[in-house]
């Protein structure tokens, strides 16, 4: 199995994090179109921000989170020949709870689905740790 193949999920991750920015900046564009809130009230802080503009820059902003680990783990399975099934799945599966996480929390925001798709994924993220760090150990690293 090629090792580049983890680069499809971590791709799929990046334009994840790019669509939330654009949207961000869109939904925050059209609140201060609509008078929603002033330049002025946002100038040297996010407090003003109507709930929805908020909802977008959260979810954009948590894409720097966990998801700094997940870069991680794909690079480092990558350079270390640890990319197989399991991990691919894995990757994958990561991406999808983002992807989750994300429409759970820009639409309804249902607190409760939103905190099983985060733990999902934390679940699946330390998963791919642990498998590095088994493969790692077995390779003699």
């Amino acid at each position: 199995m090629s090792s580049s193949l983890i680069f499809y999920p971590v791709f799929a991750q990046v334009v994840l994090t790019f669509v939330l920015l654009y949207a961000t900046g869109r939904v925050r564009l059209a609140a201060i179109r609509r008078g929603e809130v002033m330049v002025k009230e946002i100038a040297i802080g996010q407090n003003a921000w109507p709930e929805r503009a908020t909802r977008f820059a959260n979810t954009y902003n948590s894409q720097f989170q966990l998801p700094v680990l997940f870069y991680a783990a794909g690079i480092f399975a990558q350079i270390n020949n640890a990319v197989d099934g399991a991990m691919i799945a894995l990757a994958w599966g990561f991406v999808a709870t983002r992807l989750a996480h994300a429409w759970i929390y820009v639409t309804a925001n249902n607190v409760q689905q939103r905190f099983v798709a985060f733990v999902l994924g934390f679940a699946l993220l330390a998963a791919m740790w642990a498998y590095l760090g088994f493969t790692f150990l077995m390779t003699g690293g």
